[in-house]
């Protein structure tokens, strides 16, 4: 029956050629949305995320996309992940003078308001590091992208040929796979004892290696600014806050001490010092080393004496009437315990050789922080602050800009304070002594 109707209604040829281009149309239009696929998040739209074949035993491979941005505020493409492979990266891909070079980066892709960034071949793209399998044609594997304000979306890689989809850049713009070929050597790079300054010509073998060692790079500064921070953040919280205390060091004291600190004012004017120092002697005997006179009307006069056992003692004096109001120790007050604090003497001798260690490890927090705050063509995190407080970026931004003004005062404090250290000290004052200035 079916066969029947067909030739009535496909008598002419005309009619047969009619029928088949429309049949070919309607294929054409149900099979789009198998071509491309897409996602959206917020006011983002994800295009067709796409990730070329690689050959078997390469462990590093190359993701693509487009992201669109129809919302009236930017946003950032900040970390990504996929299931095939250990860790993904963003990465740029320039080419100056016929030089290729790759760099991560660190703080991720801005998506402007109004619109459009594609990742592909050539340009920004994502690298796949430490493949678990070959990328075979036709298969898809599952990501996610995070952005720094529409937050987290999962999306799935088609995995095409080495063509690309229509449209694509050719293979050889950017060629993941040589990862894994050794260059050759007019092309290798450069051993530790070889200059670092030179370039390399644009291959597909040298340059992604090229990025990856600058990955390595980075991620290693990173943990040795971390390693740094840890060390010497408790020495720091130390010497901050005892510094901090001892800029107030008349009013603690006076606080503290009240009692021996601070008298009545009184119409009666001062009697003279040595009054002061019979009155102590009168109750401590032994030989007057000092007397601190009176800063204020109603601060008392304290005086310094060695006692016939050696021992050193502060007696407090009323200045209006010589009455002896009490004593301590001679350095005895809680001030000069933090003093003691602030300097380390009251850990002993050992600690010199702690504070100078730190010192060092102090220029290294501060020169590995100055390293990773580096612009990097990043829109942010260097002067301003992206995001909020619920966003990861926002304290990466937080930390790196206070971090950067911080950084030149530590730094100041460290090298400045070195030349009073044990080791450092000693080595420069012999260095001055035997110079002739």
């Amino acid at each position: 029956m079916i066969r029947f109707i067909l030739r009535r209604a496909l008598r002419g040829s005309e009619d047969r050629i009619g029928f088949l281009i429309l049949a070919a149309a309607l294929a054409l239009f149900a099979a789009q949305p198998a071509l491309a696929h897409g996602y959206k998040i917020g006011q983002l739209e994800i295009g067709h995320p796409w990730a070329r074949m690689t050959p078997a035993g390469a462990k590093v491979g190359g993701g693509y996309l487009a992201i669109e941005n129809k919302g009236a505020e930017p946003d950032r493409l900040v970390s990504v992940t996929a299931e095939i492979a250990d860790r993904a990266e963003i990465h740029e891909m320039t080419v100056k003078d016929g030089v290729m070079n790759m760099r991560m980066l660190a703080d991720g892709i801005e998506i402007p308001a109004g619109g459009e960034v594609k990742l592909a071949p050539g340009g920004y793209h994502l690298m796949l590091i430490g493949l678990k399998q070959p990328l075979k044609e036709g298969e898809r594997f599952k990501g996610t992208l995070t952005f720094a304000k529409a937050g987290t979306v999962d999306v799935e890689f088609k995995v095409e040929g080495m063509a690309g989809p229509k449209g694509a850049a050719p293979a050889g713009a950017e060629d993941h796979s040589g990862h894994m070929a050794p260059p050759p050597a007019s092309e290798r790079l450069p051993t530790p004892r070889e200059p670092l300054s030179r370039t390399f010509p644009m291959t597909a073998t040298a340059m992604p290696a090229a990025s990856e060692r600058a990955a390595s790079l980075y991620r290693a500064v990173w943990r040795w600014h971390f390693y740094a921070g840890l060390l010497v953040l408790p020495f720091m919280i130390l010497l901050s806050v005892t510094g901090g205390l001892y800029l107030f060091r008349d009013e603690i004291d006076g606080f503290v001490h009240r009692d021996l600190k601070q008298v009545a004012v009184q119409e009666a004017p001062r009697q003279v010092p040595s009054a002061w120092i019979d009155a102590a002697l009168a109750a401590r005997p032994g030989t007057a080393l000092k007397i601190v006179m009176p800063a204020t009307p109603d601060a008392s006069a304290e005086v310094v004496v060695k006692t016939p056992e050696s021992e050193r003692r502060s007696i407090y004096v009323d200045p209006y009437d010589s009455r002896v109001l009490g004593e301590l120790p001679d350095r005895g007050t809680v001030m000069w315990l933090v003093r003691r604090l602030h300097s380390l003497v009251e850990f002993g001798p050992i600690a010199s050789g702690i504070i100078e260690i730190v010192g060092g490890w102090s220029i290294l927090l501060v020169g590995t922080g100055f390293y990773l705050w580096w612009p990097r063509k990043q829109a942010g995190g260097v002067l301003t602050v992206r995001g909020t407080p619920r966003r990861r970026v926002f304290w990466r931004d937080l930390h790196a800009v206070t971090g950067a003004a911080a950084g030149l005062a530590i730094g100041f404090m460290a090298l400045s304070g070195m030349p009073w250290s044990v080791f450092w000290g000693a080595k420069v004052n012999e260095w001055a002594n035997s110079s002739n200035y």
